[in-house]
């Protein structure tokens, strides 16, 4: 049962990063990304999927609410990053405040997966189960690491 559990939730996060790579990069996209080629790929895997205009204004509006989410989920996790540096630079450090923060990190982390898992099913809750297995399929055939990358490949490009 742990096994089957584990299997699941494993498969969730795996489809939660390689959803998110081609179809939603937002957020934690670099400066200097270039936007109009995200909504160039947007517009031609909506092409690819055979989405209607209800499925893509919906997937539109998901879209900017993950943004959103994971903005200011990132924010806070940076914040806190910096308030955990700075206390464990300081000549006396207070462990009992050092463990709050991580705790702290530990949450707001847990929050980010929280949110790409709710994207995941409400991804499913607008596209058809074909449209979904073929947006699966693209994005493991385009987020496969290259042979060299076997070894090292993590999900941090995501």
């Amino acid at each position: 049962m742990k096994e089957k559990i584990a299997k699941t939730i494993a498969l969730g996060i795996t489809a939660v990063f390689l959803l998110s790579s081609v179809l939603y990069a937002e957020g934690g996209m670099r400066e200097g990304t270039d936007h109009r080629k995200m909504e160039e790929k947007f517009d031609k895997l909506t092409e690819e999927l055979g989405l209607t205009p209800e499925q893509e204004t919906e997937l539109k509006q998901q879209r900017s609410q993950f943004k959103a989410q994971k903005k200011e989920l990132w924010g806070k996790i940076r914040a806190k990053k910096k308030e955990l540096k700075e206390e464990l630079e300081k000549p006396d450090v207070d462990r009992a405040k050092v463990d709050k923060i991580i705790g702290e990190i530990k949450d707001l982390t847990g929050q980010k997966l929280e949110a790409r898992v709710n994207k995941i099913i409400s991804m499913k809750s607008i596209l058809t189960p074909e449209q979904f297995k073929k947006l699966k399929e693209k994005m493991e055939k385009e987020c496969a690491p290259t042979r060299k990358d076997k070894d090292k490949h993590h999900f941090k490009q995501w």
